[in-house]
């Protein structure tokens, strides 16, 4: 892999914070309808909705992943640079 640049660690970023805001949010929704569910008042979560949270943490792992591989390849590229 090349030495990725500013560019490239700050896009890669985004999109972790994206995913993770993502998956936040639609636990949230699941939470909600949890307690839901527990006072009566609803269904609670359905297994497809379950399935997307799983999906979404999925993505947001892939995201971290990413971002980490990057981060250390220009951490690698900085330290073989002469002084």
């Amino acid at each position: 892999m090349e030495a990725p640049d500013h560019a490239e660690l700050e896009r890669l970023r985004s999109k972790m914070a994206s995913s993770r805001a993502a998956t936040v949010a639609w636990r949230e929704l699941l939470i909600e309808s949890l307690g839901d569910r527990l006072c009566g008042s609803g269904e609670g979560p359905t297994p497809d909705q379950l399935q997307t949270l799983a999906s979404l943490e999925r993505a947001e792992q892939q995201a971290l992943e990413r971002y980490l591989l990057c981060l250390v390849s220009a951490s690698m590229k900085r330290d073989r640079q002469p002084r």
